[in-house]
C-alpha cells in the first residue's frame, strides 16, 4: 500500500524533468541572445538605427486613462495616459526557435537606443515610479521594438475666453524629437490602430470631451516647426493630437446667471413701494447693489485674468447696470419731489406777499374813500359866501367853517375885511371854489391777477437765441459751439424737472400715490432687460466665435 504514492511521485518527477530542463535552456538561450545583440562591439546605443540612411519612423499611439483638471487661470490641462512608441531597429533582429517576441525589464532600457521624444507644449510631465518605474520594452524577432510607459502629462493650452463660460476650447498636445531633425526621425500615427484611445467612462467636471483629432502622416498635413535656437535652420517632425472641449454651463447657471437675474428682478419691487417710504426703498436698492457686486465681481479671483471682456463680464455689467438704474430712478423721483415742494413754498410765499399788498391797497382805498366823504360833506355844509368875512362867528358854525378851512388849505385865503368894518357886496366876493370830484370807487381785484404768472421757461433761451443770432461769428468754431445750443432750444418745450407753471396747474388736483416715473418704470425695466438678455444669448450662442482675431 505504501509503494503506490511513491511510484506516482517518481513518475511525476520523471515527466516534469524534461520541461524544467527546457525552461532552463530557454533562459540560457535568451541570456546568450541578449549578450550577443547588445554587445558593445556590434551595438552602439548612441547611434540611431539605419544611421546615414532613411529616417527612422516612430509610430506613436496613446491610451488615455483620465483627463483633467483644466485650468483657465494658468491655461493648462492634465491627463494620465499610456504612451507607446514603436520603431524598427535592424540591429536587434534575432532567430531563436520557439521565441518570436520577448519583453525586457526597465533596467535593460538603458542599453538600447530610444528616441528623445518630448512634448513641445508640456509644462510638468512625469513618469510614474510606484512601485517601480512604469515602463517596459518589447522586442520582436524582426527588430520591431515597442516602448511603453505610463505618464501624467501637464500641457499648456491657449484659452480663448471671449465666450466664457459659453466657450469651447481646442487643447493640443504636440509630440516631437528634441534633438533629431526630420532627416533622422519622423513621427507618425498608426494606420491600423486607433491613434488615441479613451477609456470608457472618462469625463471632466466642467467640460464635455466632444472630439479627439490627430494629424496624419501625409506631407501636406504633417506639422513641421523650425527651431529658432539653431544657426542652421532645420525642420523637426511633429505630430499633434487635439482635444476639443466644450464647457458645461450648469455650474455657472446655478452660481451666477440665475442668482443675478433674480437679484435684478428683486430690485424691481422698489417700483411698487410707496415713494414716501424712503428707508424701505433705499434699503432695497442698496441691498441689491451690494449683492450684485459681491456675486458678480467678488468671485473674479477664481476667474481667468484677461485683458478683454468675457461673456460673463458683459452679463454681470448688464445686471449691475439695471440694479444701479433702479437706485438712480428713485433718486430722480426724490429730487423731483424736493424741487416741487420748494416751488410750492415759493409760490405760497408769493401769494402771501401779494395778499398783504392787496390788503394794504384796500386799506388805503378805504381811507381815501372816508377822506373824500368828509371833504364832500364839508363842502356841502360850508357857510354862504356872505358870511365868510364875518369877524365874530360863534356856535357850531365855527366848527364847520374850520373843517371847510382845513379842506381848502390849498385854496387862496379869503380877503381880509376892510378896515372900515363893512362887509363886501355879493358881487365883490370871489367865486366859490369848484366842488371836489367824487372819489373813484375802488376797483375790484381781478381774479387773474391773484394768480402768480409763471415765468416763461423759454425767456432766457430766447434771449440767448437773439444774442446768438445777432452776433456775427468770426470763426467756424464759434458756429459749431452755437449749433448744439440751438438744437437744445428746439426742445425747450420738453422739460424733465417741474416748473412753476406745472406746480400752479397741479393745484387743487389730488396727488397720486405713485409718480408717473414709477408707473412707467414697471414696464420699461422688465421689457428692456428681457430684450437685452435675448440679444445677449443670441449673439453669444450663434454669432460670436471663440477665436481671437489675429493681427
Amino acid at each position: 500500500m505504501l509503494w503506490g504514492p511513491v511510484l506516482l511521485l517518481l513518475l511525476g518527477a520523471a515527466v516534469g524533468l524534461p520541461g524544467l530542463r527546457d525552461h532552463r535552456q530557454v533562459a540560457r538561450n535568451v541570456t546568450r541572445l541578449l549578450d550577443d545583440l547588445l554587445a558593445t562591439d556590434r551595438y552602439d546605443k548612441r547611434i540611431r538605427p539605419d544611421f546615414g540612411g532613411p529616417p527612422v519612423k516612430i509610430t506613436v499611439n496613446m491610451y488615455i486613462k483620465s483627463i483633467g483638471p483644466v485650468s483657465e487661470t494658468d491655461e493648462w490641462y492634465a491627463m494620465d495616459c499610456y504612451f507607446r512608441q514603436k520603431w524598427f531597429d535592424s540591429r536587434l533582429r534575432f532567430n531563436l526557435t520557439g521565441l518570436d517576441e520577448f519583453s525586457m525589464n526597465w533596467l535593460f532600457l538603458e542599453r538600447v537606443w530610444k528616441p528623445d521624444t518630448f512634448f513641445m507644449n508640456g509644462k510638468k510631465s512625469y513618469l510614474h515610479r510606484i512601485t517601480v518605474p512604469n515602463k517596459f520594452l518589447r522586442i520582436r524577432s524582426d527588430g520591431f521594438l515597442t516602448y511603453s510607459m505610463r505618464l501624467t502629462i501637464k500641457a499648456s493650452c491657449k484659452m480663448h475666453l471671449r465666450k466664457f463660460p459659453l466657450d469651447s476650447q481646442n487643447c493640443p498636445l504636440m509630440i516631437g524629437s528634441y534633438g533629431y531633425s526630420a532627416a533622422d526621425v519622423i513621427y507618425e500615427w498608426p494606420d491600423s490602430l486607433e491613434p488615441v484611445g479613451l477609456e470608457p467612462g472618462v469625463s471632466l467636471a466642467q467640460y464635455d470631451l466632444v472630439n479627439i483629432t490627430t494629424d496624419t502622416e501625409n506631407a501636406r498635413d504633417q506639422l513641421r516647426v523650425r527651431r529658432a535656437d539653431r544657426r542652421i535652420a532645420e525642420d523637426f517632425s511633429v505630430i499633434r493630437v487635439n482635444f476639443h472641449l466644450k464647457r458645461m454651463t450648469g455650474y455657472f447657471m446655478l452660481q451666477v446667471y440665475v442668482p443675478c437675474t433674480l437679484i435684478v428682478s428683486c430690485s424691481w419691487v422698489s417700483f411698487w413701494i410707496d415713494p414716501d417710504a424712503v428707508p424701505a426703498r433705499v434699503s432695497l436698492g442698496v441691498t441689491t447693489v451690494l449683492s450684485m457686486t459681491t456675486m458678480g465681481f467678488g468671485g473674479r479671483a477664481q476667474m481667468p485674468k484677461v485683458s478683454y471682456r468675457m461673456a460673463l463680464d458683459w452679463f454681470v455689467i448688464l445686471c449691475f447696470s439695471f440694479v444701479f438704474a433702479v437706485m438712480v430712478e428713485y433718486a430722480a423721483i426724490n429730487f423731483i419731489d424736493t424741487i416741487t415742494e420748494d416751488l410750492k413754498k415759493i409760490i405760497s410765499e408769493r401769494k402771501k406777499q401779494a395778499q398783504k399788498e392787496k390788503a394794504i391797497q384796500r386799506a388805503l382805498m378805504v381811507a381815501e374813500d372816508e377822506t373824500g366823504h368828509l371833504l364832500s360833506e364839508a363842502a356841502e355844509n360850508a357857510p354862504p359866501p356872505e358870511l365868510v368875512g364875518a369877524a365874530l362867528i360863534t356856535g357850531p358854525l365855527a366848527a364847520a367853517v374850520a373843517v371847510g378851512a382845513v379842506g381848502h388849505m390849498e385854496d387862496p385865503p379869503p380877503p381880509s375885511p376892510p378896515p372900515d368894518g363893512k362887509l363886501p357886496l355879493e358881487d365883490d366876493l370871489p367865486p366859490p371854489p369848484p366842488p371836489l370830484p367824487p372819489p373813484e370807487e375802488a376797483k375790484e381785484p381781478n381774479e387773474k391777477t391773484d394768480k402768480v404768472e409763471a415765468p416763461l421757461a423759454s425767456t432766457e433761451d430766447e434771449v440767448i437765441e437773439i444774442e446768438a443770432e445777432t452776433e456775427n461769428p468770426e470763426s467756424w468754431l464759434l458756429e459749431c459751439a452755437c449749433s448744439p445750443v440751438r438744437r437744445m432750444r428746439r426742445l425747450r418745450g420738453v422739460h424733465l424737472l417741474p416748473t412753476e407753471a406745472d406746480v400752479v396747474a397741479a393745484e387743487g388736483v389730488q396727488k397720486e400715490k405713485f409718480s408717473n416715473i414709477d408707473i412707467q418704470s414697471r414696464k420699461i425695466f422688465p421689457l428692456g432687460f428681457t430684450i437685452l438678455l435675448t440679444i445677449y444669448w443670441v449673439m453669444y450662442m450663434y454669432y460670436i466665435t471663440d477665436e481671437v482675431p489675429e493681427s
